[in-house]
């Protein structure tokens, strides 16, 4: 086994947000999803002294209205990454939710 040293730069929690359809809700990806947040968790030599957290949305299939706003609120909420499931489409980048929000680039 390798281990890989740890960066002591990474903040104690890191949020990822995800937006599935509605039809999803419950279903395998959204399970898989939560699972491998798990895993990581519990490999303390993954990410020492760092906690992933989750926020989920769902979305009406197909609207890719909401399913944007969806994905800049969850800029707005400090989401680090974002993982959507194959059907909802969200348009906007997430630097584009940040200069429409106002929030400096990082």
């Amino acid at each position: 086994m390798v281990l890989i040293p740890s960066v002591p730069s990474l903040p104690p929690i890191i949020k990822i947000g995800a937006i599935f359809s509605e039809a999803e809700k419950g279903g395998s990806s959204e399970l898989a999803f939560r699972y491998a947040v798990h895993r990581i968790n519990r490999d303390k030599y993954l990410l020492p002294h760092t906690q992933l957290v989750y926020d989920i949305q769902y979305v009406p299939l197909d609207d890719s209205f909401h399913a944007s706003k969806k994905a800049c609120q969850q800029v707005h909420f400090r989401c680090s990454s974002h993982v959507r499931a194959k059907r909802p489409y969200v348009g906007p980048s997430h630097s584009f939710c940040l200069r429409r929000s106002g929030h400096p680039s990082y």
